[in-house]
């Protein structure tokens, strides 16, 4: 069962899983280094399965939605 502080860091990273560490500590009132073991351990139990980037398919001109 995820806390609230491990809420908070998924919501965040998901609207910007570029924020630095130090960013989404402060975002969660939270220092660096509990922030950074919350991910990890989130990583390890594979509720984290990665980061992604999102492309805008009208700027690469792909017409097709599947």
């Amino acid at each position: 069962m995820l806390d609230k502080k491990d809420q908070q860091i998924l919501i965040t990273l998901q609207a910007n899983a570029r924020i630095s560490v130090s960013d989404l500590a402060n975002t969660i009132s939270l220092s660096d280094t509990p922030c950074l073991r919350r991910i990890k351990k989130l990583e390890k139990e594979h509720i984290i399965t990665g980061y992604h980037a999102a492309i805008n398919p009208k700027a690469l001109d792909l017409n097709v939605l599947v």
